[in-house]
């Protein structure tokens, strides 16, 4: 039996071993190709009623958005706030926007409803709960969630007010 000399058997093992260490790392991902495949954000393309009750500026239905004729700061609660209807119409989407003249007193407490009449009649609501939370002590002002404003459908925005007397106050702006 002949020996091979140890030089002969490297020359031989060695495309052996790279062929094994090729192959396994075509196999196996790497620890970073597996934390990057793991964070991937996935996002879905919203349309018609998938906005409702999404946030108008994380979406960016808000960047290209007016107030809709004839809905332009509604006064309520003896002028202490206004309500306004906003639209997209990229996303045609319709929220409500609240702002009162100086921060909300505590123990009252302050909202924007945007309300959508559907085809059937029924009406659809989303308030500051699912824009950016609602007006509290301290604060001025809150947008609703959006609501999903597209054809045959008509939209209206809702400023409500709760003072410190428990008294509630509101005022609807004209439908659009």
């Amino acid at each position: 039996m002949h020996r091979l000399s140890s030089r002969f058997k490297w020359y031989l093992l060695t495309p052996i071993v790279l062929l094994m260490l090729c192959s396994m790392s075509l196999i196996a991902p790497s620890a970073h190709a597996q934390s990057l495949e793991n964070t991937t954000v996935h996002t879905a393309t919203l349309s018609g009623y998938g906005y409702d009750n999404q946030d108008p500026y994380k979406t960016g239905c808000a960047s290209d958005s007016y107030t809709a004729p004839g809905t332009v700061g509604m006064d309520f609660a003896g002028g202490y706030g206004h309500v306004w209807l906003k639209w997209s119409p990229t996303c045609h989407t319709a929220w409500a926007y609240v702002q009162f003249n100086y921060g909300v007193p505590n123990n009252a407490y302050g909202d924007a409803y945007v309300g959508r009449t559907n085809t059937n009649g029924s009406i659809t609501w989303a308030s500051c709960a699912t824009g950016d939370q609602y007006v509290s002590p301290g604060q001025t002002s809150c947008y609703s969630g959006m609501l999903y404003d597209g054809p045959g459908l008509t939209a209206y925005a809702r400023g409500s007010y709760w003072d410190p007397n428990g008294t509630y106050y509101e005022v609807d702006t004209a439908r659009w």
